[in-house]
């Protein structure tokens, strides 16, 4: 793959034959430079036309030639790309609403589990009471005069 300035130059030239001979051999070198992925020139909008009218233009030879061939394929690749694309827009615009319903979901677990943290509070405090009343009793036991029982 050329670097970017370089791709960036044959772009211009490209585009430049295309705009003074619009022949299917230049619109075909057009659209597979406007192929290129990650390309800073890279317009969806101008590519798709030119696939348009590159797969329905009328007879320039054969409908099974090569170049009509190629035309057609590069067609549907960019609308399966494009599809795509629209596919990743609707889930990257659904991602919010998907995190607040997420949200929502894990602040309402959130909630029961502090009732029930408070839940089991309550009972560890009454069972801490209940265990101090026992040592309290236990204590005045120990600390009371033995006492004889008689013979």
């Amino acid at each position: 793959m050329l670097p970017p300035d370089d791709l960036r130059k044959e772009y211009t030239a490209v585009n430049a034959a295309f705009q003074r001979d619009k022949s299917d051999l230049q619109r075909l070198r057009l659209v597979l430079l406007l192929s290129v992925p990650g390309a800073s020139f890279r317009d969806d909008a101008k590519l798709s036309g030119l696939l348009e009218t590159a797969g329905s233009r009328p007879g320039n030879g054969d409908a099974n030639s090569p170049q009509r061939q190629l035309a057609l394929l590069l067609q549907k690749l960019n609308g399966e790309r494009m599809r795509q694309v629209r596919e990743e827009q609707k889930r990257v615009e659904l991602l919010p609403r998907d995190d607040a319903k997420r949200v929502e979901e894990l602040n309402t677990q959130n909630k029961k589990l502090e009732g029930q943290l408070a839940d089991e509070k309550r009972r560890s405090d009454e069972l801490q009471k209940k265990l101090d009343a026992l040592l309290t009793i236990e204590r005045d036991l120990r600390s009371r005069s033995p006492q004889r029982r008689p013979n």
